[in-house]
């Protein structure tokens, strides 16, 4: 496999790591979304241990979310750096 193919491979496996971690980002937002709604009943039957647990998750799913938005950033960036590699020493140009 020649440099050119392995840059590509980098990028295919790029976007499958970007794919993941955009849905785990999901699953952790829905499961923010069900600890909303458990604060809410909790607030509703005045139940304030079971409202501070759902609370301490709440602040977690946040936390884990915004560290996945900060890595398909980061994962985004390296992927335009490598096309751009590609598109800069990996085509040749007929002159």
């Amino acid at each position: 496999m020649c440099w050119k193919d392995e840059w590509v491979a980098a990028i295919k496996n790029l976007d499958r790591g970007i794919r993941h971690i955009e849905k785990a980002r999901e699953k952790v937002h829905q499961r923010g979304l069900r600890n909303e709604k458990t604060i809410q009943t909790c607030i509703e039957v005045d139940d304030a241990w079971n409202r501070r647990a759902a609370q301490m998750r709440l602040e977690k799913n946040r936390a884990a979310e915004s560290q996945c938005r900060t890595i398909i950033a980061g994962l985004k960036e390296t992927r335009g750096q490598l096309q751009r590699m590609v598109e800069t020493y990996g085509i040749s140009r007929k002159q």
